[in-house]
């Protein structure tokens, strides 16, 4: 019988009827003691054929676990599971605790994910909407704009009649004027007159179909009208055909209000104040096939498929531009709308909507349920521990006349009742830390109280809880056969393979997070202390408007005489986040087809010194501006041309056709966030040209002077915009606020998913110690020490905490290797990260069993030996 497949004879005794049972089993052994005798391995294998030939409906037992529960009994069942947890009151404030910390963690989460996925389905054509982007060979590089030209629409709306209608988006900035009241407007945009027709933006004053077809007209939105009129705007007749001044570089435009807009939704990509007519921009030299400013949005046919429609798309721009798709030039496709906020990704600023990111999901996503599953698990292991003290009660039960399905719904109904006191704890948790919350993401997220949908959702999700954590427990109890010895068939402590099992996917799952938190922070902690090249201590970036970009060395003049200003320096760029870049550069000794991509900035002798960029060959500008002919590359710029840092010195370059020379090449230095690496970088200094800015370096204790200075000169010579300002290093740490968002999410779930298992792991070491309380005070009578009744108490964990390391490890690299690639400049994953985070783990979980297995090696041996079991 040992030589049996007792795999076979189990799975055979689990389906076929009982009343055919004892014949089939004793066929088939019969048969197969006959084939053992000639090959052993063919008699086991055409025994399982034969098992599983009998696994017929003929030969399968009735199911009826399942059966209806009377009310009656459901009601007993929930009179019964709250004296249980009553009685037990430790462990269920365990599972309770557990379980509400892990649902705050998700339904925070939850709520954060939710409100993302929400951008956009507020719009009844969602499915027909998209937006055309354009993927550009750049040096032979390939980068996703979102940007079009502005005759793209229009022709698309006559060359294609599966497009219904085409709406277009373009930005611009400026202040408006009504009499004495003066405001700048964040999102002022140039737009066709269908976007009331094709988007589900409302129009609250005005004829829709009339509003914004001419150049002079302007439509605002409700929170603007409440700045220009008041509260009662509504009530003012002259609203519609008053006539409001946009002032706009340098110029003036009276335009006439047409129409009141609503204001857009929070949840909308688009976002506007004012609302320019698009024909404004018609016949303007910007208005042209070969630059791409503008947004293109088109509502299509129903029935149409994208990837058709891409396909016409491919080669389109050449029926109108010389720049076309010839190698991949330039190339249309579709974005289908509902993918816009979260999918954008695209390169030089050209996405200038609102954007989230599909990657923070994810991983905001996988961290709620790897903590949910952690909470899971403990529940399963504390009830299972739990089991060997219901052994009689499931043997009393079963004699009695309990039928399986009887003593299964009683399990998940007690699973149940906790995990509805768990998501009521939870609910009330996410209320009290709500502004918490909203403070880390950035939103203003809420609970739906007042909904009848969401309590409906509450109490599902209380059953699904219920069922997820107590299916396990609620079979293993049920299981037991109809005797009442109190521990037939059950491990205590650790020694269940299931327990072991549960245990290692906690703290696996901890390890990984730990590690994932060390990592994330080392990496942001690298990012900070990086040296960028550049000095950004004390500089702040002042914007330049209207007529003022023009003037930005007067205002310089002005502000060097300020105290507290050591350094002024007018500029097209805060060297934070430099985008201009172009291929229309060429050099002495370049190759026919040689062509490269390098960003430029518009400056003056003063960038340098206040910057700190230190000159590695050649000199500076002069400080009369009288080199305009002059260039200033960096070291990558000079080895992309072939030269050394010496060698480029008096070399010829010319930059948009404008001929020049080499004068200095600088250290290479980050003009853009660590996760790019250094490109090539031009300075020029074109005087005559405007500045969008200036960098001014203040004295330590003296911000708060110098900004009002900088104020009052600034009103002085610019009296139509307020003053915008920002300080740089502030810029620069702005750059990475989705990873320190990531790195919050992080630090917490580590924290919870470490409390967590090591609170299922006191509640099993408390509850492993009660059962050997006898064995320890025998023990200690046979002259067992302390540290002799420690270890045997902790052994068995510290075992398990080792097992979850070493599957955890190499996850957490692979993992981690995979998110820092995204960093042109990282840190190496170097061993001792992964070791803290390991040794922090094993010690915290030894102080949680230790503490226990302490105490219960301290009673005094008599008592424990009189302990009944």
């Amino acid at each position: 019988m040992r030589k049996v497949p007792k795999s076979a004879v189990s799975f055979l005794r689990w389906f076929c009827r009982e009343d055919y049972i004892e014949e089939i089993e004793g066929d088939l052994l019969e048969v197969f003691f006959r084939q053992e005798q000639f090959s052993p391995r063919l008699a086991k294998l055409a025994f399982w054929i034969n098992v599983l030939m009998h696994f017929r409906p003929a030969f399968i037992k009735k199911v009826n676990i399942f059966q209806p529960i009377p009310f009656l009994l459901i009601k007993y069942h929930i009179k019964i599971g709250w004296r249980r947890i009553r009685s037990n009151s430790f462990f269920s404030a365990i599972n309770v605790i557990g379980l509400s910390i892990a649902l705050l963690c998700c339904i925070a989460i939850t709520l954060y994910v939710y409100d993302e996925y929400q951008f956009d389905r507020f719009h009844k054509n969602l499915p027909q909407l998209y937006r055309v982007v354009e993927k550009q060979n750049q040096a032979g590089v390939l980068y996703d704009v979102a940007s079009t030209p502005g005759p793209l629409g229009p022709a698309m709306e006559i060359d294609f009649p599966e497009v219904q209608q085409v709406c277009r988006f373009g930005r611009t900035i400026g202040s408006l004027h009504y009499g004495e009241k003066q405001l700048e407007p964040k999102d002022i945009r140039y737009t066709d007159n269908s976007i009331f027709s094709m988007f589900d933006f409302r129009l609250l004053k005005g004829d829709q179909q009339r509003v914004l077809t001419n150049p002079e007209e302007v439509v605002i939105t409700e929170s603007t009208a409440i700045r220009i009129w008041g509260e009662e705007w509504r009530l003012q007749p002259d609203v519609i055909g008053s006539t409001i001044t946009l002032t706009s570089w340098g110029k003036e435009f009276p335009l006439r209000v047409t129409g009141i807009a609503e204001d857009p939704p929070v949840h909308s990509h688009i976002q506007f104040s004012v609302l320019l007519s698009f024909k404004a921009l018609e016949g303007t030299d910007y208005f042209t096939w070969d630059n791409n400013a503008y947004s293109t949005y088109l509502l299509l046919d129903p029935d149409v498929q994208q990837q058709e429609f891409n396909t016409k798309l491919r080669t389109y721009i050449d029926r109108y531009s010389e720049y076309g798709s010839e190698n991949e030039a330039r190339t249309l496709r579709l974005q289908p709308m509902k993918d816009i906020y979260l999918f954008s990704d695209f390169d030089f600023g050209t996405n200038d909507a609102k954007a989230g990111n599909i990657v923070a999901l994810r991983i905001f996503s996988i961290a709620a349920i790897m903590i949910f599953v952690i909470a899971i698990f403990n529940f399963i292991n504390l009830c299972t521990a739990k089991s060997l003290n219901r052994s009689k009660e499931v043997g009393v039960r079963k004699i009695m006349g309990a039928n399986r399905g009887q003593l299964i719904s009683q399990y998940l109904v007690e699973a149940s009742m906790l995990s509805g006191i768990a998501v009521v704890v939870s609910l009330m948790l996410v209320q009290l830390f709500l502004p918490f919350i909203n403070a880390i993401s950035g939103k203003q997220v809420a609970l739906p109280w007042l909904n009848p949908g969401f309590w409906c959702l509450v109490v599902l999700f209380s059953v699904v809880v219920g069922i997820l954590a107590g299916i396990y427990p609620a079979f293993y109890l049920s299981r037991t056969r109809s005797g009442i010895k109190s521990n037939a068939g059950y491990s205590t402590g650790f020694k269940s393979p299931l327990r072991k099992l549960l245990v290692v996917g906690q703290f696996s799952l901890a390890v990984l997070f730990m590690i994932a938190s060390i990592i994330i922070f080392r990496q942001l902690q690298f990012m900070q202390e990086k040296e960028l090249g550049f000095n950004q201590d004390q500089l702040i970036y002042v914007t330049l408007k209207n007529e003022l970009r023009q003037k930005a060395g007067l205002l310089k003049n002005e502000l060097k005489k300020m105290p507290g200003i050591t350094e002024v320096v007018p500029t097209s760029s805060n060297l934070v986040d430099a985008n201009s870049s172009t291929t229309q550069i060429s050099w002495e000794g370049q190759l026919t087809t040689d062509e490269f991509l390098i960003t430029q900035v518009n400056t003056d002798a003063d960038m340098l010194p206040a910057m700190g960029i230190q000159l590695q060959a050649g000199r500076n500008f002069y400080e009369d501006g009288s080199d305009s002919g002059s260039y200033i590359i960096n070291e990558s710029a000079a080895k992309r041309m072939g030269w050394t840092a010496e060698s480029a010195i008096g070399k010829k370059l010319s930059l948009w056709n404008a001929e020049g020379k080499v004068i200095g090449v600088v250290n290479d230095f980050h003009f853009q966030p660590l996760t790019r690496a250094i490109e090539p970088f031009l300075f020029r200094s074109w005087m005559d040209q405007p500045y969008s800015g200036l960098l001014i370096k203040i004295e330590a204790g003296q911000v708060a002077a110098a900004l009002t200075s900088i104020e009052e000169q600034y009103k002085k010579l610019e009296r139509n915009s307020t003053l915008q300002f920002q300080f740089l290093d502030q810029a620069i740490s702005q750059q990475y606020f989705l990873q320190q968002k990531t790195s919050k999410l992080v630090l917490i779930c580590t924290i919870l998913a470490v409390f967590i298992s090591c609170l299922g792991l006191f509640g099993l070491a408390m509850y492993a110690a009660e059962q050997r309380q006898r064995e320890i005070g025998i023990r200690k009578v046979l002259g067992a020490s302390i540290l002799n009744i420690v270890n045997l108490l902790t052994s068995d964990i510290v075992r398990l905490v080792m097992i979850s390391i070493l599957i955890a490890v190499p996850v957490a690299y692979w993992c981690m290797n995979k998110w820092i690639q995204d960093f042109a400049y990282r840190i190496e994953l170097d061993a001792w990260l992964f070791l803290v985070a390991s040794l922090s783990i094993m010690l915290i979980a030894f102080i949680t069993v230790s503490f226990q297995s302490i105490r219960a090696a301290l009673m005094n041996p008599v008592k424990s030996i009189k302990v009944v079991s």
